[in-house]
């Protein structure tokens, strides 16, 4: 899906804010975060998941429908990964 790898791309920008709001294409994403390598994601305040890049880990919920999506896109930026789910 084209959003999420736009998405993925804008998130693991080094200079991109810890907390941000922003859109790719028609989703609005919420990007929280405490730490510069941890980011807990919402897309359209409904589905969420969250990225460790230090340890590579990403957590989404069970059934999320965009959870193959996730860990592809994810797993082409940051290799092998281990997948989280809740």
């Amino acid at each position: 899906m084209m959003w999420i790898e736009m998405m993925v791309k804008k998130q693991t920008i080094r200079y991109m804010s810890l907390s941000i709001l922003f859109k790719v294409q028609r989703y609005t994403i919420v990007c929280q975060s405490g730490m510069e390598d941890y980011v807990d994601v919402t897309k359209d305040y409904t589905e969420s998941f969250s990225f460790d890049s230090w340890t590579k880990e990403l957590t989404c919920e069970y059934g999320s429908r965009y959870f193959d999506d996730l860990s592809e896109t994810f797993g082409k930026v940051y290799g092998n990964i281990t997948i989280v789910q809740l």
